[in-house]
């Protein structure tokens, strides 16, 4: 059975994923709110899916806290697994990357418009600098939930 790594587990997301792919995978989760990322043992695990983030906060958080969550964990979090053999890392983006646009399609140009988006547009740019054919990196682009 395939091991999978799930963060933000405790979330609306996460807890439905694992709660629907429970059973086909053997799933461990791991929470950023309660341990460092040095603590994550990656033994065996194939992938990794990356939910957790702060998620539209707007002034109530500042720019280097999402930038610190939502940037630089979530980077950090997929050199380790490089470096620890994991193949795929699956990184929870959203539609916000696009700003504002009323119609998105396969030709929308990225242009966010609050803290939220441009930090998961720039977590974007910098995981996809680390795929290669040692680490998968995907990054799935979400309508708000």
């Amino acid at each position: 059975m395939d091991k999978i790594l799930i963060t933000g587990g405790s979330g609306y997301l996460g807890s439905q994923f694992i709660k629907s792919y429970g059973t086909r995978f053997c799933i461990s989760s791991f929470s950023l709110k309660l341990k460092r990322l040095e603590d994550i043992e990656f033994n065996g695990t194939q992938a990794i899916v990356h939910f957790a983030g702060i998620v539209h906060q707007g002034d109530r958080v500042s720019r280097e806290e999402y930038e610190k969550i939502n940037i630089e964990y979530p980077k950090k979090l997929a050199q380790s697994a490089k470096k620890s053999g994991v193949k795929q890392f699956v990184f929870l983006s959203s539609v916000s990357v696009y700003g504002d646009l009323t119609y998105i399609d396969q030709n929308s140009e990225c242009n966010p418009s609050n803290k939220y988006g441009i930090s998961k547009f720039q977590a974007e740019q910098e995981l996809l600098k680390l795929n290669d054919s040692t680490l998968n990196v995907s990054s799935v682009i979400i309508p708000m939930v």
